[in-house]
């Protein structure tokens, strides 16, 4: 399966996660968002051109299949995986816990950018309640998410994989 086809699929079993398993997950009253933790994981992964495509594509999908306007989730997430790809080099240096702070801060920018473009957008809307009931809780809870999936999919689609024995030469 190629890069492409294997970040596709996981977006597409991220959507069905989402529409079946995410509002079950309702902690401190925020719904977990499954397919942008995978887009920004993907991202990370595999690089900005991919992370900004398959962001955007997604996104678009999330808007069609939601009740929000169209165009909206399709910036933010083109926007997010864009960013998050331009890190990769960053996050593949370190643990885990990189990954973890950066989906945690792209999910925060992303809401953040979401709220404010539905602002824009003529949308009645209390910015700090939102920033803090709604967009701070939900990034957050996305780090937490990106902490159990990021070393699956890691594994999943790398392409270069670690050397996993070193021999001297000369020996």
């Amino acid at each position: 399966m190629t890069k492409g086809a294997g970040s596709f699929a996981i977006i597409a079993l991220a959507f069905i996660l989402q529409l079946a398993v995410a509002p079950q997950l309702v902690f401190f009253g925020v719904t977990p968002n499954i397919v942008f933790v995978l887009v920004t994981t993907i991202a990370l992964l595999q690089g900005q051109r991919q992370g900004a495509v398959i962001g955007f594509v997604t996104g678009l999908i999330f808007d069609l299949v939601g009740s929000g306007p169209i165009g909206v989730s399709a910036l933010t997430f083109c926007v997010a995986g864009a960013i998050a790809g331009a890190l990769r080099p960053s996050a593949l240096a370190e643990s885990w816990k990189l990954p973890m702070v950066i989906v945690m801060v792209s999910s925060f920018l992303a809401e953040s950018l979401y709220a404010i473009t539905l602002l824009l957008l003529g949308e009645s809307l209390h910015i700090i309640p939102t920033l803090t009931d709604v967009v701070l809780p939900t990034a957050v809870y996305s780090g937490v998410i990106a902490a159990g999936i990021f070393p699956a999919l890691a594994y999943f689609l790398r392409q270069d994989r670690p050397v996993q024995t070193f021999h001297r030469i000369g020996r």
